[in-house]
This record gives C-alpha cells, sequence and structure tokens, in this order.
C-alpha cells in the first residue's frame, strides 16, 4: 500500500517537471469543457456537490451504516467507513506533497465554479467516489449483484473523473491517478484488515450433527 502511495507521489513530482504533459492536460480540459452545456453542465455540478467535502463525509457515514446491515456485523460497518476515509485522507495529504496547480479554470469560456483554493493533484472527488464504490462493491454478496455494481461503479467513477475535467478544476492525469489509486488502497486496506481484524462476514458456526 505504502509503494503505491510513494510511486503517485513521485508521478505527481515528474508531471510538474514535465510542461509537455501539463500543456496536453490543459487541451483535453479545454475539449471537455466544450461540450459542457445544458443537461451535461448540471450532471458535473451535481457530481461536484454529491462528492464535495460536507456530502462526502455524509456518504462515508452511509457506507459504513450499509456495510453493517448487510453483513449484520458493527465491525463490517467500520470497515466499510475506513475503506472510504482513508484512501480520501491518502489522496489529500498527496495534494499538499505534490503541490500541482489547478488548471486556470478563469480562461474557460463557461466557468461555472470558482477557482477552488487547494492543490490539483490528484483528484480528491475522483478519489472519494471511487473508494466509495470499492466500500459499498466488498459489502455486496458475490455473484450477479457485485457484478452489476461493479458495472455501475465503473460508471460512477468514470463520470466523475469526467466532470472534474470538464468543468476546468482538474488535469485528466489527476483524475486517472486517482482512478487506479484509490480502488488498488481500498483493495490493499480490506486484505489488511481482514487480516488483522475480526472477519466481516464470518461463517455461521456448525450444528454437530448427532450420532445416529
Amino acid at each position: 500500500m505504502l509503494g503505491a502511495v510513494v510511486l503517485t507521489a513521485v508521478l505527481g513530482r515528474v508531471l510538474l517537471a514535465v510542461p509537455a504533459v501539463g500543456e496536453f492536460d490543459l487541451r483535453l480540459v479545454a475539449a471537455a469543457h466544450r461540450g459542457l452545456d445544458g443537461p451535461a453542465a448540471s450532471w458535473a455540478l451535481g457530481i461536484d456537490a454529491a462528492f464535495g467535502p460536507l456530502a462526502a463525509a455524509v456518504l462515508a457515514a452511509l457506507a459504513a451504516l450499509v456495510g453493517a446491515l448487510l453483513r449484520r456485523s458493527v465491525w463490517a460497518g467500520v470497515r466499510s467507513g475506513t475503506l472510504v476515509a482513508v484512501p480520501w485522507g491518502i489522496v489529500e495529504g498527496l495534494k499538499l506533497l505534490v503541490r500541482r496547480p489547478r488548471p486556470e479554470i478563469e480562461s474557460l469560456p463557461n466557468q461555472l465554479l470558482l477557482p477552488p483554493g487547494s492543490f490539483s493533484f490528484p483528484s480528491g472527488h475522483t478519489a472519494f467516489a471511487a473508494a466509495f464504490c470499492v466500500a459499498i462493491l466488498l459489502s455486496l454478496p458475490a455473484g450477479w449483484v457485485r457484478r452489476v455494481g461493479i458495472v455501475l461503479a465503473v460508471l460512477v467513477t468514470a463520470m466523475t473523473a469526467w466532470s472534474r475535467v470538464a468543468l476546468g478544476v482538474h488535469h485528466p492525469t489527476d483524475v486517472l491517478a486517482s482512478m487506479l489509486l484509490a480502488p488498488v488502497l481500498g483493495l490493499l486496506l480490506a486484505r489488511l484488515l481482514d487480516a488483522t481484524g475480526s472477519s466481516p462476514h464470518p461463517d455461521p458456526p456448525r450444528t454437530p450433527t448427532p450420532a445416529p
């Protein structure tokens, strides 16, 4: 898990050191922004609000509640909440470490948001969306329900990533880093929690069969 975090931090510093990547990123931001009108703008602004800091805290608590109810275990709820909070927190820490400037949102023809005050790399909204989806998926039973959940999770994460670029608040490489890092952190953290704590979904005890 530490290796994934260090690799992402190194990638962020490399992006700062290679101006050509930043210039290509900005061309992609402009291209994505050109399609931001009507319903697309409403979707992007809705995602911005839904995965913003205040709403995200509520959703993290909801993920914990869903995990506890689906698995009928308080530990499962703690596990789900942790799978959301830890990757999200790590990404916010990486922002302060890498310190990549945001795109110049003021230069866009249709500025829908005020310039964010935080740094750009990686994307916090995208990381939260991916971490939230991983936490919910790991609470679902294996089988068709989880397979459907995976499709929805990919769509939610991809839509969030698109919205951040189209709104001009993130570079494409910011959201790509979060789309890769957050699920990796979530899966590795789940394995660590399952290995060191109580099982979130223990097998029911077997009733001994009486001898004939």
